[in-house]
């Protein structure tokens, strides 16, 4: 299980190291499923194994044109 001092630390380096072992070798393995205001999706680490969620916020929006 995941301590508040791993989470606050993947947060920091935003979402680009593994909480556990803090590798740089993630991925997100899942598509993204909103639920309401959040969105999450399943990440694992190559290096360790481990599998947690990230959970997701919209925090703006910018123009699309095709």
């Amino acid at each position: 299980m995941l301590t508040e001092e791993q989470k606050k630390n993947y947060l920091k380096s935003r979402g680009l190291r593994c909480p556990y072992c803090l590798s740089e070798d993630v991925t997100g393995i899942s598509p993204l499923e909103a639920d309401g205001d959040t969105a999450s999706g399943r990440s694992e680490c190559f290096a360790c194994g481990k599998k947690w969620i990230d959970i997701y916020t919209l925090v703006g929006i910018e123009d699309y044109e095709d």
